[in-house]
């Protein structure tokens, strides 16, 4: 479906879940994006659009993250056995000798869907901390 917003307007965007139970996690990804007509002046002209996408998430009833993992050296595979998503961010491996976080080596996150696998290199071989994000739940997971 399409929403028009006039020129100088504004619109409140309301997502609401009709299904009252889900079984598993749904994903949908909204566009709201401008539309524009050409650009008229009798100098140079900048037009400047911005446009937005929107994550939503409808969890299941019973939502649980079960996450597995397997490593080696310089590999690191984490699947989520789950039935909603988890958010790995600002992963790192720090030798033991070093307590500031800047002077260790940093790992890119991931979002993992329920059935998804992720495997990322290592630099090091070392345990890897990462932040987790489960919904609005925060937490600290070491992978050895």
């Amino acid at each position: 479906n399409k929403l028009v917003v006039p020129p100088k307007g504004r619109k409140l965007l309301r997502f609401v879940n009709l299904n009252a139970n889900p079984v598993k996690e749904h994903v949908y990804r909204v566009s709201v994006t401008p539309v524009v007509g050409e650009l008229v002046a009798e100098q140079s002209g900048v037009k400047i659009v911005i446009a937005y996408e929107v994550l939503v998430l409808v969890h299941p009833v019973d939502g649980k993250v079960e996450l597995v993992h397997s490593r080696t050296a310089d590999q690191l595979t984490i699947e989520n056995k789950g039935n909603r998503n988890i958010l790995l961010r600002e992963g790192v491996q720090c030798p033991p000798e070093v307590t500031d976080e800047s002077q260790c080596d940093h790992l890119p996150g991931k979002r993992l869907y329920p059935g998804n696998r992720w495997t990322t290199k290592l630099p090091q071989d070392l345990p890897v901390k990462f932040y987790v994000s489960e919904g609005t739940q925060n937490s600290i997971k070491v992978f050895e």
